[in-house]
C-alpha cells in the first residue's frame, strides 16, 4: 500500500498501468473476493512503483523506435528520406526521452539507488549514464544530418546510419534497465524512497511545462500511427 498523500503522478501511474494491462490483454481488475476486502485486494493488484512508470514510458519509446526503423528501412529501400517525420522523432527524443524520461532517471532514481548502495563507477548506473550521453550525441548527429540533407549537402546515408545506431542503442538500453537495474532498484527501495522519487518525478515533469508530458505522448502516438 502506498504511503503518503495521493499525488497527480500517483493517479496517472494507476491510469497508465491500467491502460498498459488492457493493451497487453491483462485483466485490469481482480475478481471481487467473497466476504469483502475488495479495496485491499485492488491495492495489491496495482502495485504502483516509480520503476513501473519508467517501464511504461519505455513502451511509449519503443513504439517510436519501431516507427523510426520503418522510416529508415523505407528510405534505405529507395524511398525518400522522410525529413519531416524524422525531425518529429528528433523533437520527441530531445523533449520526452532525454529531458523527461532520462531526466527522471538522472535527477531522481539514479541518485536514490546510489544512496542505497548501487555503484555508479564500474557499475550499472555508470553504464546507463554513459549510454544516455551516447544517445544525445546520436540525436544531435541526426538533427545536423537532416539539415544538411535538406540543404542538399549530405547523402541519405549520413542520416540513416545514426538513426539505426540510435534505435539499436536505445533498444539495448531499455532491455538492461527493465531486466537488470529496475528489478535491482525495486528490491532496495522502501516506501519512503518511492515517495521521494514520485515527488521528484513530478518536479521533473513540471519543468517541461504544463501539459507537455501528455502532449509528447500524443506526439508519440502520431509518430507510431504514421505509415
Amino acid at each position: 500500500m502506498i504511503s503518503g498523500p495521493t499525488t497527480s503522478l500517483t493517479l496517472r501511474l494507476q491510469c497508465r498501468d491500467c491502460r498498459t494491462r488492457r493493451a497487453e490483454g491483462v485483466p485490469t481488475s481482480p475478481p471481487t473476493p467473497k466476504g469483502g476486502g475488495g479495496a485491499e485486494r485492488r491495492e495489491k493488484w496495482f502495485p504502483v512503483t516509480v520503476t513501473a512508470d519508467l517501464v511504461r514510458e519505455h513502451h511509449v519509446i519503443e513504439r517510436v523506435l519501431e516507427a523510426l526503423r520503418r522510416r529508415v528501412d523505407g528510405a534505405a529501400a529507395g524511398g525518400e528520406v522522410p525529413v519531416a517525420a524524422l525531425r518529429a522523432i528528433v523533437t520527441f527524443s530531445q523533449r520526452f526521452i532525454d529531458r523527461c524520461h532520462h531526466g527522471k532517471e538522472e535527477s531522481c532514481l539514479f541518485p536514490c539507488l546510489e544512496r542505497l548502495g548501487v555503484p555508479r563507477e564500474d557499475g550499472p548506473i555508470g553504464v546507463m549514464l554513459a549510454e544516455h550521453e551516447t544517445g544525445r550525441r546520436y540525436v544531435a548527429q541526426i538533427a545536423a544530418a537532416l539539415d544538411a540533407y535538406a540543404a542538399g549537402t549530405a547523402a541519405a546515408k549520413a542520416v540513416l546510419d545514426p538513426c539505426r545506431a540510435y534505435a539499436d542503442l536505445l533498444q539495448q538500453h531499455i532491455f538492461k534497465e527493465n531486466n537488470i537495474l529496475f528489478p535491482m532498484g525495486d528490491g532496495l527501495m522502501g516506501e519512503a524512497d518511492q515517495d521521494d522519487n514520485r515527488r521528484c518525478f513530478e518536479r521533473t515533469e513540471e519543468q517541461l511545462g504544463a501539459g507537455e508530458h501528455d502532449r509528447l505522448e500524443a506526439l508519440a502516438e502520431e509518430i507510431a500511427a504514421s505509415p
